[in-house]
């Protein structure tokens, strides 16, 4: 990956009260041990193609919480699929990366901002975007979900900035359209703005022109919660809904005192992509579920989103992972398969 494409995609958050950017993991890059694990490819047989199969652990999966059923209590059908964002492998090019996840037996993943800076550096991002899209589908994985411009304040209160910011933006979506992505996901940014209500109008602004720019399109942009979930809902409240979507940060909303399960209740149909990770409240640790004392509710979370009928991908976004060798990264696809096949699939309700 190129080095300016590194720099400009350090994985960065907002601070809950202003929205302003702020860096959260500079990740490291580590040299590639020889060889594969042969844990790893038997992983593939885990949860083939995304799909989970019917859990046969119904007695214990009851007694640990994690049985999801609809809100009557039939057997939750929501089919997986399960997503690695393609920062696992940060120091790869996004094809060599996609190659990793489909060896793995990953037939999702959220494209990185890394990376989609790196196919952005090479030219025409239609051209660009259609060559990558034509590697993907032969390599069998599906690339519906990217993170646009990471560190970028898509509300900025300068209006010559902000207008170059979404000039910006919209060659970013040209690159998505191209490859077939449905959810874009960003930041709401404004953190430059002292006046709410200002920071509000330029958000709006900024949302509107993006969502012409998508005019007759399937893709949504979906607003992440940096931190609080309650702050999105002004600015959903009067974006376009056809267009302007959210994107729960799981990781995000447990440093807050907000719940899971209630916030996704309320974004209901809105709710179009997820960054899946855990942390245990002292920091935005983006570790895979359940690691280091991590304290995320997932069988909540499971609950809620067969609730909504949510149809997006179960997006992994776990950069805490990614700082070891890639034959251990291997090993950890291994391991998240089968524990979001465990967290999320349907089992047999309890009486």
């Amino acid at each position: 990956m190129a080095g300016g494409a590194m720099a400009e995609g350090v994985m960065a958050g907002t601070d809950g009260a202003t929205n302003e950017v702020v860096p959260l993991h500079t990740p490291r890059i580590v040299d590639e041990a020889p060889g594969k694990d042969a844990l790893a490819a038997g992983a593939k047989g885990c949860i083939l193609g995304g799909l989970a199969p019917a859990r046969s652990d119904g007695p214990a999966a009851t007694r640990h919480g994690h049985v999801a059923t609809s809100k009557r209590g039939a057997p939750m059908t929501m089919g997986l699929k399960l997503s690695m964002w393609t920062s696992f492998f940060i120091e790869l090019s996004p094809e060599d990366c996609l190659e990793e996840l489909a060896q793995a037996g990953w037939s999702h993943t959220e494209l990185s901002d890394e990376h989609s800076l790196a196919l952005l550096e090479r030219g025409d991002p239609a051209t660009v975007g259609k060559a990558f899209r034509r590697v993907a589908d032969d390599l069998g994985v599906a690339v519906t979900q990217g993170h646009l411009w990471l560190v970028v304040d898509m509300a900025p209160a300068d209006e010559a900035k902000r207008r170059q910011v979404v000039d910006r933006l919209k060659q970013w979506l040209d690159l998505y359209l191209a490859i077939g992505i449905r959810a874009a996901v960003l930041h709401p940014g404004g953190g430059e703005h002292t006046d709410p209500e200002a920071r509000l109008a330029t958000q709006l602004r900024t949302l509107g022109e993006l969502s012409a720019h998508l005019s007759g399109s399937d893709l949504s942009i979906c607003l992440e919660n940096c931190s609080s979930g309650d702050a999105l809902k002004p600015i959903l409240a009067q974006a376009d809904p056809t267009h302007v979507g959210v994107c729960l940060d799981t990781g995000h909303l447990n440093l807050t005192d907000e719940d899971q399960a209630a916030f996704i209740h309320s974004c209901g149909p809105r709710l179009r992509a997820l960054h899946l990770a855990e942390n245990d409240t002292s920091g935005d640790q983006h570790n895979m579920p359940y690691a280091r004392r991590g304290c995320v509710p997932w069988p909540a979370i499971a609950q809620a989103l067969a609730d909504v009928g949510y149809a997006g991908l179960l997006n992994f976004e776990v950069p805490g992972e990614n700082g070891c060798p890639i034959p251990v990264r291997r090993l950890k696809l291994a391991y998240l398969k089968a524990l979001g096949g465990w967290i999320f699939s349907g089992a047999t309700a309890t009486p």
